[in-house]
């Protein structure tokens, strides 16, 4: 988990205010927000009974591999899962693949080789 720290109404207030992306995850909804100068991406599990508590598991689970992951060049930052429901984490200003085409393929999968090596020391 990234050394910045937010406060439960440092998310809440994101989530209130911030923007929420178009697309929708199988676990919940997804929202951008700011805290400071810290562009944030928050997760959320939705549902309710046994949908809720699977969806709740499933979002601490990543939480605890971008626990181990933290540090590793390409991998976004997390800065934790709060309230039991929502994984808040660093935002980037990118394009997913099915958004853009890769220009110099070569270049493209030498950097995601770099970080795969990193992935697996």
């Amino acid at each position: 988990m990234s050394e910045e720290r937010f406060t439960e109404s440092d998310i809440l207030a994101c989530l209130r205010e911030g923007e929420r992306l178009d697309g929708r995850g199988y676990q919940g909804s997804i929202r951008t927000g700011q805290v400071g100068d810290q562009k944030i991406l928050i997760k959320s599990a939705a549902g309710t009974g046994l949908t809720a508590w699977l969806n709740r598991w499933m979002l601490r689970r990543e939480y605890d591999i971008y626990c181990r992951l933290h540090g590793v060049s390409g991998i976004p930052k997390c800065f934790g899962f709060f309230l039991d429901r929502h994984l808040v984490l660093e935002h980037v200003d990118a394009r997913t693949m099915r958004q853009t085409t890769v220009s110099d393929r070569e270049i493209f999968f030498q950097e995601m080789f770099k970080i795969i090596e990193s992935l697996h020391e």
